[in-house]
């Protein structure tokens, strides 16, 4: 690396204390990283110059920056076109449903006369909450008038609307589905056409487990060719890559790597100090001999332990007795333990390490096995198990001899050689599994925390809401701007009046209200007193007549000239004196639609507690899916990189989940709520306070009007998602790097070691693209606006516009602002695609739930009914069975049927399908398949060939060798200076190759992942068929 940062040698002057040198040290660390974020950056922008940009095409981003990323914005595209296709299907329900009265039969003809829900746009209104329940008018009103361009179409037989909205429903649901089987083979096109076109190592390699503890890498090569070997010119092994357990030589090697860099630091700078001594003294020639012996013996070596040169001493100013040099404050800053000096760090991690190599205490975990061809590699996971427990079943024949005892191993396919974590290679894969479990059990203690807050928030909200929040001022000037017209209180009119004059004057004026309420719809019998609700001769009367009284009754309050302006503001005042501490809900109802207009709609109290539990929600979803990226990356030990990614994206995406939708289920459930309060009655009153406070029993239309808007803020909150997770991580890196510069000034909390150089370069460089928090939340809201679309369209909507933005924010934070990230394999998008069938199951699965609560008659379709009473009979024994089987119910059950049968046996139906047209394509000769016009296999090309070749079609990309001392996380703690030693040792004589060298400059710039040209072979590789037992080492 090229320094160009600031000369701080003058820092060290002998005046100075040692807290000085720690923070020239600290200073050089900064600049340091920083000159390598911005070279990472500069590398980033040359190589997307032309061809990368905003609007580069997904097949550019796959290409430049993995095949993964390009997945992932192709998929992106394809989800922003299947919400918008269900939310144009929901618009005609929209419509209809904010625009319907619904009415009874005498009155089917008269739009004036029926039940509307909600008279302006809510966001209840938007769901099926703005369905009439047949619990509320015992099945009345049956008929609809819908107001449609300013014309009144009618009428419509309610179950005839339930039933339309459930078959366009299932129809949307069928043609989205087989728009993701359309999009999974387009898919799986593209990236089959992709990777024919790009050719790795992994494709020649497997990683071995099972094998025994001291096995050598030429008895591993030795037993693959003599069981898989049919041409020993090409079906060899290429090169065998022993993995031990490292945990312990990585440590040490960073150590060693990481004060071997400050000594190298400070031999620079000690080197400009005595410079600039020698400069002002005009040194003679012992001193430039003595400066040139200094030099000489800073100098690293790789084969000589470095020892550094005591320098002119001085007075320490923190004890005037002592005697310390001037780079006291560095080699503070260097002790693991406090003084110790680098050179001696440096034998103590070698003697640790000869230790670990002479008692044998590294032990084989595993190994990676390089062949020279793909057909040996094939034949090898076709023949072998495929996993620990499958080789517990494995052929006698193919066991593996060692030590006198048979050996049951298993392979699969390797991984990217970048890709693989190998420090954490050493714990086997049952053993992580079980740390997975104790992640999980952390988990469900932070949702049972969750759970309990949002029913303190429920049992909050619910208080509140039985609160009415009464504006006094505008009651008091409505009923005031009423006397002054009404003649038995114009002598009173002159001077405002107080509460109990108000009350008075609205006591007298009921018995006019009522008689003008009865002129304007005879036959209504309206009865109004004062300080109750009013009241009807029945419940169909109220039901008809209620919605224009009120709606008539509201005009004429805001009219100058109406008689009986009065009226509604005195109805309203009189409620606002009855008691609310345990109200009906059909009270509370009321009172929200007659009395809105005189309510203080800034309340926050009210409608903040309503907002809170969705913010609670998001923030403890936040919470938890940072907790479990800690322990999922640190804590959980996965082999490789991508593995870790995807746990994380399935266990973060299954625990937002659950914390949302099951929680918010169960603490809104009323039957645990009476069984809880059932089993604590008798309990102390704090243990009490913890009892549900749930309301609902099914999707009935308070559930939407209460859950169902909270679902849909908290997916509001979620549309800011992209946004708001860079801002989280730009602040979480200004942090850390403002911890690095001035956190060690905090004495009660740090010391005076200066922190590692990747510390400070992981700090500095720029935040990461991770696309496995992306495809977490991606999957979070599908499965938001899927479970709960069919009740609640405006979730198609909501998670379009996330969609929208999700795009728009990674491609500018990738592209344009070149965000660093790792080459992506497929199989982080890839679960989106097997995640979207499940999905669509549930969506059927709730949606019939959601349709069937409310019952649908069809009179015109009784003949039919008729005819299928025997079949549908059988299935109507139970009242779930007798639910589920309403004609509002069948579409969605019978696709569900189906679409459930495909998924199960779809994939054979597809194969036999796939060999008939195969065999008949062979068979024609005027027509010819794909498969027969192309072959299916690509060009066979050994691994030799493909290091030597310079076709681009041929070439290795990515890494080409699975030597760990090669890889990019690896290589600048194990190729130079001491540490590349001390991993020599290690490494020792059990090394397998037929790859004679590999060289510098192969090393640091021949990785070639974005498609520039091959290194050609004599300048990278050199192959020898030289074989010490059975092969060559190196």
């Amino acid at each position: 690396m090229g320094r160009t940062e600031p000369n701080v040698a003058s820092t060290l002057n002998s005046d100075l204390s040692a807290e000085n040198d720690i923070d020239a040290a600290r200073r050089f660390l900064v600049e340091a990283a920083k000159q390598a974020a911005r070279e990472r950056d500069a590398a980033l922008k040359a190589e997307q110059r032309e061809s990368l940009h905003f609007g580069a095409s997904n097949e550019k981003i796959a290409c430049y920056r993995g095949i993964g990323l390009g997945i992932y914005f192709k998929l992106l595209e394809w989800l922003f076109w299947f919400m918008i296709w269900m939310m144009f299907c929901s618009v005609p329900y929209l419509v209809t449903i904010n625009a319907s009265v619904f009415t009874d039969y005498t009155h089917r003809y008269d739009h004036n006369y029926g039940v509307k829900v909600y008279d302006s746009f809510e966001l209840a209104s938007f769901t099926f909450a703005a369905i009439v329940d047949d619990k509320k008018d015992n099945g009345t009103l049956q008929y609809m008038n819908t107001e449609i361009g300013k014309a009144w179409k009618g009428p419509m037989q309610k179950g005839v609307f339930l039933t339309w909205i459930s078959l366009v429903d299932m129809g949307s649901t069928a043609v989205l589905s087989c728009l993701v089987f359309v999009l999974s083979v387009r898919i799986r096109k593209w990236w089959m056409r992709q990777k024919r076109k790009t050719r790795e190592v992994a494709d020649y390699a497997i990683v071995v487990g099972g094998l025994p503890p001291y096995v050598s890498a030429m008895e591993i090569s030795a037993y693959f060719e003599r069981h898989f070997s049919r041409g020993a010119e090409t079906d060899k092994v290429m090169e065998v890559e022993l993995i031990l357990n490292y945990t312990e030589v990585f440590k040490a090697c960073k150590l060693v790597h990481c004060n071997e860099l400050y000594m190298n630091r400070l031999a620079e700078l000690l080197r400009g100090k005595t410079k600039e001594v020698n400069l002002a003294a005009q040194p003679q020639a012992t001193a430039n001999t003595n400066a040139a012996t200094v030099s000489a013996v800073l100098a690293p070596s790789a084969s000589v332990t470095i020892e550094m040169p005591p320098l002119k001493s001085m007075t320490c100013q923190e004890e005037p007795g002592k005697i310390c040099s001037s780079t006291t404050g560095i080699r503070s800053g260097l002790t693991q333990p406090p003084g110790m000096p680098p050179e001696a760090i440096i034998q103590e991690q070698e003697q640790i390490v000869r230790e670990l190599v002479q008692e044998r205490k590294l032990r084989c975990c595993a190994a990676i096995v390089t062949f020279n061809t793909e057909q040996m590699r094939a034949e090898v996971c076709k023949t072998m198990p495929s996993g620990w427990w499958a080789s517990l079943f494995m052929r006698r024949d193919l066991r593996m001899s060692h030590g006198g005892r048979l050996w049951k191993l298993w392979v699969r396919r390797a991984a990217a050689p970048d890709d693989y974590r190998f420090e954490n290679m050493s714990t086997r894969i049952r053993t992580n599994i079980l740390i997975q479990v104790l992640t999980g059990l952390i988990m469900v203690l932070f949702i049972i925390l969750c759970g309990t807050l949002i029913t303190w928030l429920s049992a909050v909200q619910s208080k509140e809401f039985r609160k009415m929040p009464w504006d006094m001022a505008e009651l008091e000037a409505a009923i005031w701007a009423g006397m002054g017209s009404d003649a038995h209180a114009s002598g009173q009119s002159s001077v405002k009046q107080d509460k109990a004059s108000y009350d008075a004057f609205c006591v007298s004026a009921m018995a006019s209200c009522m008689a003008y309420a009865n002129q304007l719809h005879p036959g209504s019998d309206i009865n109004m007193t004062y300080g109750a609700e009013w009241s009807f001769s029945n419940a169909t009367v109220r039901l008809l007549n209620e919605r224009p009284i009120r709606q008539d009754l509201t005009k004429c309050a805001e009219s100058v000239g109406c008689p009986a302006s009065y009226c509604m503001p005195c109805y309203c005042l009189g409620l606002s004196a009855v008691p609310t501490d345990d109200p009906t809900p059909e009270l509370l109802a009321h009172m929200e639609i007659a009395c809105s207009k005189y309510w203080n709609v800034l309340d926050a109290r009210r409608y903040g507690i309503l907002v809170a539990i969705s913010l609670v929600i998001h923030v403890i979803n936040s919470l938890l899916v940072n907790l479990l990226r800690l322990l999922k990356f640190h804590v959980e030990k996965h082999w490789t990189t991508t593995d870790t990614e995807l746990s994380y994206a399935i266990w973060s995406y299954l625990v937002q989940l659950v914390n949302t939708v099951v929680v918010l289920f169960l603490v809104n459930c009323s039957s645990l709520r009476k069984l809880q309060k059932r089993a604590l009655e008798h309990e102390p009153s704090w243990l009490q306070q913890l009892v549900l406070d749930g309301l609902f029993n099914d999707f009935t239309p308070e559930w939407y009007a209460s859950i169902g808007v909270s679902i849909m803020i908290l997916m509001m909150v979620n549309t800011a998602g992209p946004i708001l997770r860079s801002l989280e991580d730009w602040i979480s890196k200004l942090i850390w790097r403002i911890w690095l510069l001035y956190g060690h000034f905090c004495r009660c909390c740090s010391s005076n070691k200066v922190p590692t150089f990747d510390v400070y370069t992981e700090a500095f460089d720029k935040c990461q693209f991770t696309l496995e928090e992306r495809i977490s939340d991606v999957l979070f809201n599908l499965t938001l606006a899927f479970l709960f679309g069919s009740g609640m369209p405006l979730c198609y909507l909501i998670v379009a516009v996330y969609v929208l933005v999700a795009i728009w924010w990674d491609r500018l934070n990738l592209l344009a602002w070149r965000q660093p990230a790792q080459r992506y394999q497929t199989d982080l998008p890839i679960a989106i695609m097997y995640l979207l069938p499940v999905l669509l199951m549930g969506h059927c699965a709730f949606g019939l739930w959601m349709h069937t609560y409310f019952k649908a008659e069809l009179s015109s379709m009784e003949d039919i009914m008729a005819a299928a009473r025997q079949g549908i009979s059988s299935l109507s024994h139970t009242s779930l069975s007798r639910r589920i089987t309403q004609p509002n119910g069948l579409p969605l059950l019978i696709w569900f049927l189906v679409y459930g049968t495909w998924l199960i046996f779809g994939r054979w139906i597809l194969l036999f399908l796939y060999r008939v047209l195969r065999r008949s394509g062979g068979l024609c000769t005027c027509w010819h398949t794909e498969e027969t016009q192309m072959p299916s296999k690509r060009k066979a090309v050994s691994y030799e060939m493909a290091l030597r070749t310079n076709s681009s079609g041929d070439q290795l990309r990515g890494p080409r060798t699975y030597r760990i001392s090669h890889l990019t996380n690896y290589k600048a703690f194990l190729s130079t200076g001491a540490a590349a030693r001390l991993w020599s040792l290690v490494q020792g004589d059990k090394r397998f190759t037929r790859l004679h060298e590999f060289e510098k400059h192969a090393n640091a710039g021949t990785s070639d992942e974005d498609g520039g040209a091959a290194i050609p072979a004599h300048q990278a590789y050199s192959m020898t068929q030289q074989a010490v037992g059975g092969g060559a080492r190196r």
